[in-house]
């Protein structure tokens, strides 16, 4: 995976052995988080580490999107449910109610005072992109940085983007950091060797 933005001082964190051949359950992205949690506190100088037994926390997000998570591999969303657009009814019901113009605010607020910013049509080629340049990959990681599951099945349903197009955009863009994002992607997914049934989520 591509680790172009990412701290090398994580390389302890990713050594451990996290599940990668399946969705992983709330319990195992718990542990993960805490993990991440410690991890994160250790590079702290001792005087700025959280005070209290057991120290106090003002987190972000739900503990479980607190660490980073890395993106199932493309097969797991080689799926009908994961790999077709969604329908014409459902886009043109979104966009009847006023769903026109996500992309375009989501990138004025996400990609604010990013150098030579790239407009939509330019984001839209890079998120369908099958093979992507060092630009389209940088400029995915900054959009996907923070960029939540919501906004993400809004901008799915505007243009007409199956998630397994968007998983590839995440992936390629190489960003752990947004986990509540690869979390909802990743109720998509499907084992490989299955052929019916339902996505492979863990409640």
């Amino acid at each position: 995976m591509t680790r172009h933005l990412e701290d090398p001082r994580e390389d302890a964190f990713w050594r451990r052995r996290w599940p990668v051949d399946r969705v992983p359950s709330a319990n195992e992205r718990e542990c993960r988080a805490l993990a991440w949690l410690e991890y994160a506190v250790s590079c702290l100088p001792f005087s700025a580490r959280p005070k209290g037994n057991p120290p106090l926390y003002r987190l972000p997000c739900p503990i479980e999107d607190l660490a980073p998570a890395n993106l199932l591999p493309d097969e797991w969303f080689a799926w009908d449910g994961a790999d077709k657009p969604p329908s014409r009814l459902a886009r043109a019901l979104f966009l009847k109610g006023g769903g026109a113009g996500t992309l375009s605010v989501a990138l004025a607020s996400y990609m604010a005072g990013y150098p030579n910013r790239p407009d939509e049509s330019e984001m839209l080629e890079a998120i369908r992109a099958r093979r992507h340049t060092r630009r389209q990959k940088r400029i995915l990681y900054s959009f996907f940085l923070s960029i939540d599951p919501f906004e993400a099945s809004r901008i799915a349903l505007e243009h007409g983007l199956a998630m397994r197009e968007l998983a590839r955009a995440v992936r390629a863009g190489g960003c752990r950091r947004n986990a509540a994002l690869t979390h909802w992607l990743h109720r998509f997914a499907r084992p490989p060797s299955r052929t019916r049934g339902e996505p492979a989520h863990s409640p």
